[in-house]
This record gives C-alpha cells, structure tokens and sequence, in this order.
C-alpha cells in the first residue's frame, strides 16, 4: 500500500553546500535566518534542512549570498532511526538498492542507522 509507513517520516526541504569549516558557520546562519530548521557539517559539506515550503527561499538567499550549492531536494527524514548490526545493516543495503531498481519504484527511504565501517565496505563491493 503506497505511504503505508509515511507516518514514521516528515517531509524536509534539504540543501548541500560546499563549505570549507570557516564559511560553514556563515552559510548556517544565513539560512537559518531564512527559515532553516537544522544543519549538519560534513567534512566540506554543509547540509541544510528546512520546512519543504522554505526550501527555494534557502536556496536563492544561499545562491545570493555566493554559496557553491550542491543539491537541493524535497526529502523525507525518519522521525526515528533505528541502529543495524553488521550483518543485518548489509541485508538491509542490499534490499534498498534492489527496491530501487524496480521501475515502478520512484525513491526509497529509510530510518536504518548504517556503522560506517559497514556503508564503506558496501560502496568497496
């Protein structure tokens, strides 16, 4: 039944920027006074979460402001995560990826919290 587990997920506005650790912070409040929820910092990657009706106002005040944006997407975010072993985490990937590639399929999400060591490992496959 299509959105039968809908519930376990809110729908997000995301934005990626490049962003070296000195302009990460910012960016983050440039979009927050946008109207950004939350953001995380990866590395050289600023990633920018907000309600889906703020998301093109982030993206243009972010563009206005000189920002390298990455992406830019409506997304679902799972309300819970839920924390895999090793073995069940590489079943999990497994099926993610094969109900990705059925036709009728359009995007996958899920609320699987992967160990690192496990997504790299998959990615080396």
């Amino acid at each position: 039944q299509s959105g039968a587990v809908a519930w376990q997920f809110e729908p997000k506005g995301i934005v990626v920027v490049d962003a070296e650790p000195d302009d990460a912070e910012e960016f983050a409040l440039v979009a927050i006074d946008a109207g950004a929820d939350d953001f995380e910092t990866f590395d050289s990657t600023l990633q920018i979460f907000s309600p889906v009706e703020r998301l093109e106002a982030i993206r243009q005040t972010l563009t206005d402001t000189e920002a390298s944006i990455v992406s830019s997407e409506l997304s679902m975010i799972p309300n819970s995560t839920i924390t895999l072993d090793t073995k069940a985490a590489t079943q999990t990937l497994r099926l993610l990826d094969q109900l990705e590639e059925l036709d009728d399929v359009q995007k996958v999400y899920s609320n699987a919290d992967f160990p690192d060591e496990v997504l790299e490992q998959y990615r080396d496959e």
